[in-house]
């Protein structure tokens, strides 16, 4: 299933509606383009089973999951591309990193927050925003900590960040 269009025919939450009812495994890229500039903002949200399992913004170069997990001083770079080549084919990069005790329970859920919650929190403040959402393509294992939150779960988070922004105005 393929389908594109704007947030203003189609909005972040119909979005999420759609992927937790119809519990679709994919890929939804929003664009922004601001205003008087070329520069683009782009996310993406992985999602399986109608629940959101990873989530990038590319305009930061700080958004891989390795990264995170050498940012917070939990290991090197290069320790984590030495495990992450070890990782089976068919796995999450987190819960593999959990197995072999590179990770506890409490980083990983830690490291899942870092990925999404900011993701999640910019694309639900955006009014004017390109979609596309593909359900052909593979799942981002490297990228994904084997957790996931249900598409209800992220539009709470939503009205939660939104309406923290209402009461600091």
């Amino acid at each position: 299933m393929q389908l594109t269009g704007a947030f203003n025919e189609f909005s972040w939450h119909d979005l999420l509606d759609l992927i937790g009812d119809r519990q679709l495994t994919g890929w939804l890229c929003i664009e922004v383009c601001t205003e008087g500039t070329v520069r683009r903002r782009q996310y993406q949200v992985w999602f399986k089973k109608g629940c959101i399992v990873a989530g990038t913004q590319s305009s930061r170069r700080t958004n891989g999951l390795l990264w995170l997990i050498q940012h917070q001083g939990w290991m090197s770079y290069n320790i984590g591309q030495k495990l992450a080549q070890q990782c089976p084919e068919q796995k999450s990069l987190g819960k593999y990193l959990r197995q072999q005790g590179a990770l506890n329970k409490h980083q990983l859920h830690q490291l899942f927050s870092l990925q999404i919650t900011p993701v999640l929190k910019s694309i639900s403040q955006l009014e004017d925003a390109q979609f596309q959402l593909d359900t052909s393509l593979p799942l981002p294992l490297e990228q994904m900590t084997g957790l996931s939150l249900t598409a209800y779960d992220a539009q709470t988070l939503a009205r939660h960040s939104l309406q923290q922004q209402q009461v600091a105005c």
